[in-house]
């Protein structure tokens, strides 16, 4: 563990005895299996049932893949026809940066942007949203934010536990 200090950085030392930190605070334990946070004394995780021993709880933090749900433009706009749209899942994880969802393509509302008004679009949305939560994912209570527009309609955000 590195620590931050005014000349630099320095090579710091934690010792670790049945999972508190000598000189620190108690380390939480997780459950390996879903990573809800174990309390002092627990037999079973709370959240999943899986029993409390050496190789159910972790005192590592678990790690996360988050994704968000953008809109992206697939085909321009013709004399004719309408900007293309599709709604994106993307995904940072272990693997780096990835598609975790893709919705089907559909023609933009008025302003050539995805229309919340728009039956169409709320369903498209809904779809690609059922698929996530089918894969792991869970929502998040916070959206995606524009800088110039706010928050987005449409803008998602998911988390799912990173299993070894």
């Amino acid at each position: 563990m590195r620590v931050a200090c005014s000349g630099g950085t320095v090579r710091a030392r934690q010792t670790e005895t049945r999972g508190v930190l000598i000189g620190g605070a108690p380390m939480a334990r997780y459950c390996t299996n879903c990573g809800h946070e174990l309390r002092d004394g627990d037999k079973f995780c709370s959240e999943c049932g899986t029993p409390v021993g050496s190789l159910a709880s972790s005192p590592l933090r678990p790690r996360w893949e988050t994704c968000e749900i953008t809109c992206r433009e697939v085909k321009a706009a013709r004399r004719f026809t309408k900007v293309q749209l599709q709604f994106v899942a993307a995904a940072i994880g272990r693997v780096g940066r990835y598609v975790a969802a893709e919705s089907e393509v559909f023609p933009a509302g008025e302003d050539d942007a995805p229309d919340y008004s728009e039956p169409d679009h709320m369903r498209i949305l809904t779809a690609l949203i059922t698929r996530l939560t089918a894969d792991g994912w869970n929502v998040l209570p916070d959206r995606v934010e524009h800088p110039v527009f706010g928050y987005l309609w449409y803008g998602y955000r998911f988390h799912r536990l990173i299993r070894s």
